[in-house]
């Protein structure tokens, strides 16, 4: 297996994607992306579109499927090294970063092979664009002293996200911060530490398209392992446990 993914690895970024697609072990979805370690939800989930686009833009119908083998149920595989020579050396960014279709104008998710040099300093955040129009429902209010919604990256800012309506979101502030943040921090952790981070993201909208999303499902792991899996942050005011 280790020789597979070596071999895998030297082609690229598309090499190892295409390694786990075939290798991911029995899931019930296998995400573009994550190289099969995401079990995120029934096959009848809301990602399936998602999932489907991307695979098949990514290597064609015959990559959409997935092999069962004896992995067992709650090890999901390793991503193979994407170091020196290997994905982080040889794809751009806009080869690596995937966002998700929008649907009726609203945002849906993203899948993101982030690379150590992708990881921003603290103070070299990007500014959002003159004339970028907000996202669906955002509402500028206060509660107290801070503003009660941010318009919410999906993949970070810090990590190489841009600012465009398919990566933003209407999200309360306590679910950005520290909701997401906390996952966050794990990722910039393990980027700083010069491991490749992949990462999924799928939005849920729970009371439909036309209401704000009610919560984010994400994922991410490293060669080392998977940093946090399936964790969902609820789209509300309010602490909660995340990462």
């Amino acid at each position: 297996m280790k020789d597979e993914a070596a071999e895998a690895t030297s082609g690229g970024w598309k090499g190892f994607l295409k390694w786990g697609f075939k290798t991911a072990g029995k899931r019930n979805l296998v995400s573009a992306g994550i190289s099969g370690v995401s079990a995120l939800a029934g096959v009848e989930s809301p990602t399936d579109a998602a999932i489907d686009w991307a695979a098949d833009a990514l290597f064609g119908d015959e990559e959409k499927t997935w092999v069962e083998i004896d992995r067992g149920a709650d090890r999901p595989p390793l991503l193979p090294d994407t170091g020196s020579g290997g994905a982080c050396d040889k794809t751009p960014k806009e080869q690596r970063f995937t966002y998700h279709p929008m649907e009726n104008g609203t945002a849906s998710g993203a899948t993101a092979l982030i690379c150590p040099s992708d990881l921003k300093g603290a103070n070299s955040r990007t500014p959002r664009p003159r004339g970028m129009a907000d996202p669906p429902g955002w509402k500028s209010e206060r509660d107290g002293g801070a503003w009660k919604y941010h318009r919410t990256h999906i993949l970070g800012d810090r990590f190489g996200g841009e600012w465009r309506a398919d990566n933003v979101f209407t999200g309360f502030r306590e679910m950005n911060d520290p909701g997401m943040k906390r996952c966050e921090n794990r990722m910039a952790s393990a980027l700083a530490a010069q491991q490749p981070v992949l990462y999924h993201a799928q939005l849920q909208y729970g009371n439909g398209r036309s209401n704000l999303p009610t919560s984010i499902t994400m994922t991410a792991t490293t060669p080392n392992g998977v940093l946090f899996q399936g964790v969902v942050v609820h789209n509300r005011a309010g602490a909660q446990v995340t990462c």
